[in-house]
């Protein structure tokens, strides 16, 4: 089927024009060629647009309205921690559950308000930090003078911070 080109259309008396049940007419063409083209009822169309505005159909019925309200929350809010550079002289040659560990506890510092970190296994699981990663990491940042660990059986460790890891050297 060929778009419709009302230039193009000519009439061949020899050749009927013929319509299906759909409204759908055929033009044959002299050079052999088929045009189809469909009637449309223009009065219809002009019923069935709306004629004005009306703002009251563009208002929420309270079911609509909660239903919103409820799909607002569900929003992912990305995490963000923002890093001192004097945090790579320091870190230089660390391991990536290292790096990873000290980017949540500074996350989770920022978060807090600056107190000591609760550090739990599943924060740190998201980001493919296991449990025995997490004891490798801090007993690394530890030993470079990064953070204090105050290690408590059978619960998270609190960790605090030194001025080292949030730049204040």
């Amino acid at each position: 089927m060929s778009k419709f080109d009302p230039d193009k259309l000519q009439f061949d008396p020899t050749k009927p024009v013929t319509a299906d049940k759909d409204g759908l007419y055929t033009f044959p063409q002299p050079d052999g060629t088929v045009i189809t083209a469909r009637r449309v009822d223009w009065r219809a169309e002009r019923e069935r647009a709306p004629t004005e505005f009306d703002p009251a159909k563009l208002q929420l019925n309270p079911e609509q309205l909660a239903k919103a309200r409820a799909a607002k929350g569900r929003r992912k809010q990305k995490s963000y921690a923002q890093l001192a550079m004097s945090l790579g002289r320091h870190l230089a040659g660390a391991s990536g559950q290292t790096y990873a560990t000290m980017w949540m506890l500074v996350y989770q510092h920022w978060k807090g308000k600056g107190g000591p970190v609760r550090l739990t296994n599943r924060w740190l699981a998201d980001y493919g930090v296991t449990r025995i990663g997490k004891h490798r990491a801090l007993k690394d940042l530890a030993q470079r003078g990064l953070v204090v660990v105050d290690s408590r059986p059978h619960r998270s460790p609190l960790v605090t911070l030194t001025p080292a890891a949030l730049g204040e050297d």
